[in-house]
């Protein structure tokens, strides 16, 4: 959810976006040197720079009648070329709804489409 509304929000913004043919795996635990190595090995002469990040559940709490979920995500972007960060962020929200799933999805479409996507988006040359 967080990925797709990051592109969606890119895209809108005048980027060229796609996703990259990477998994979870390539990017969770793994420094950046790592990430960089697999993003040029995964995208090259593909891309100019490659956008990665981890999400995380920081908190859960039950309200009356809605449950609030705060999720916590690091993002980076790379020119992949030099290697060079662009961007380093670590936001966090919480998001509303009727069950722990709904609250979740609100809190990374929030992060992707307006935390981090509108951050990003300003930032990016």
């Amino acid at each position: 959810t967080t990925g797709s509304a990051l592109l969606q929000t890119l895209s809108a913004n005048g980027f060229k976006v796609s996703v990259a043919p990477m998994t979870a795996d390539q990017i969770a635990g793994k420094d950046d040197a790592a990430i960089l190595a697999a993003a040029k090995t995964a995208l090259a002469g593909k891309a100019e720079r490659f956008a990665y990040g981890v999400s995380r559940v920081v908190s859960v709490k039950d309200e009356t009648s809605q449950k609030i979920v705060t999720v916590a995500v690091e993002v980076k972007v790379v020119e992949l070329a030099s290697g060079r960060i662009l961007y380093s962020s670590v936001k966090q929200v919480p998001g509303l709804g009727s069950t722990e799933k709904d609250a979740m999805e609100a809190a990374r479409r929030q992060l992707g489409q307006k935390t981090i996507g509108d951050d990003l988006a300003a930032t990016l040359p």
